[in-house]
């Protein structure tokens, strides 16, 4: 019934846009130079996933208006999502051009950066979306996640509790903190954070196969291997061996 309710309410929300769109095309055809009218429709063209005609939405209001920040921004997001990476940074950078406080251009060009494997460059963008945003609790996930890649498993921990500070059902947080204490032999803490992930989300099959690891470094050997076999109950290919070697 959950699942009925949440496809019901995208298809009204598809359908309110798809409206919406139709009123922005009628208002365009009154007024060619309406950029607010191309700047909404375009959104709600990127809200329902149609990249393309947003971005030319998008351009259009640029040809309208060369230093509207929001348009650069909205047509970089378009192009990062239709795999036009290039092109987004581009367009992240001209809308810092235009806005150096504009917090989610800072945020999506480190994304692009953490994908290319530039964590350093990540950091720097997402510090700077931080500096503008200090609650922006995605921006202290990911630089953690890119301090965790440079093996500063102390800053990743440092920005993995701000994350939660700001949001305690931030779940990926906790199953990257564990990994990060898990890393730092804290085999404890380690546990009691894929406790907490697994509150939060019970059928993920690879908490349950570290936390089982975790246990067996601590000698946990008996629950360990009921971590196992739930790993291995969900799908884990690596569960297997474990239970062999341990919960004979």
């Amino acid at each position: 019934a959950e699942k009925d309710l949440r496809i019901k309410e995208l298809e009204d929300s598809l359908k309110e846009f798809k409206e919406a769109i139709k009123n922005y095309t009628k208002a365009i055809k009154i007024d060619t130079l309406n950029k607010e009218a191309y700047n909404k429709r375009g959104y709600d063209e990127m809200q329902i996933w149609h990249y393309e005609k947003a971005i030319k939405d998008f351009t259009k209001v640029i040809e309208i208006d060369s230093v509207f920040a929001n348009a650069y921004f909205y047509r970089g997001y378009s192009k990062y999502k239709n795999e036009a990476i290039e092109e987004a940074i581009t367009d992240f950078n001209k809308t810092l051009q235009i806005d150096t406080k504009y917090v989610k251009a800072n945020y999506y060009r480190g994304e692009i950066k953490y994908e290319s494997l530039d964590y350093n460059g990540a950091i720097d963008d997402f510090t700077k979306a931080i500096e503008f945003n200090p609650n922006y609790s995605k921006a202290y996930y990911n630089r953690g996640s890119a301090k965790y890649n440079l093996l500063d498993y102390f800053g990743a921990i440092e920005d993995y509790n701000k994350a939660l500070e700001i949001d305690p059902k931030y779940q990926n947080v906790y199953f990257d903190r564990a990994s990060t204490k898990y890393n730092l032999l804290d085999y404890n803490g380690a546990i009691e954070d894929y406790n907490k992930y697994i509150e939060i989300n019970p059928i993920y099959a690879e908490a349950y196969y570290w936390r089982g690891m975790a246990k067996i470094l601590i000698k946990q050997i008996e629950s360990a291997c009921l971590d196992f076999n739930k790993a291995k109950e969900l799908g884990n290919k690596n569960a297997e061996e474990q239970i062999m070697k341990y919960c004979k």
